[in-house]
């Protein structure tokens, strides 16, 4: 079974400007059409089995959206995490409820979203994410 852990797709109605802000970006083109059938196609002629698809909140405004797009769309093959962004209010009960939507994680991007690691107004999201037996992964 081969599983690619990293990829991107986009909700059809910002698919276009969202391909136009990351194309070229450190030298790497999309790979895709940037949609869901785009991805499941690369998948199939590449032999691969399932994909992690990594959507991003980046404002806290979009927290919510991001997330209740991507439980939406977690079904085989491929698999979404939800997003969080270390400036949203209420983080401890925003990261319960992305639990409680099926994800088993959520993506940051510090680049993207402005903040480090060791930046205190993180920690709060790191502490709800370990209560909620939520996985984070990163951009590094």
């Amino acid at each position: 079974m081969i599983i690619d852990f990293h990829t991107h797709y986009y909700p059809e109605k910002i698919v276009e400007r969202a391909l136009t802000s990351v194309a070229g970006i450190h030298g790497v083109d999309p790979a895709t059409d940037g949609t869901r059938s785009g991805l499941i196609s690369s998948m199939k002629s590449c032999g691969i089995d399932y994909s992690l698809a990594l959507p991003l909140a980046n404002t806290p405004d979009n927290v919510r959206g991001v997330n209740r797009w991507a439980a939406n769309n977690n079904k085989p093959p491929v698999f979404l995490l939800g997003s969080i962004h270390p400036e949203m209010k209420n983080p401890s009960e925003t990261i319960k409820w992305i639990a409680s939507l099926g994800v088993k994680g959520v993506k940051v991007h510090p680049e993207y979203q402005s903040f480090t690691f060791q930046d205190e107004k993180a920690f709060p999201l790191w502490e709800a994410c370990i209560e909620n037996n939520l996985f984070v992964l990163t951009h590094a």
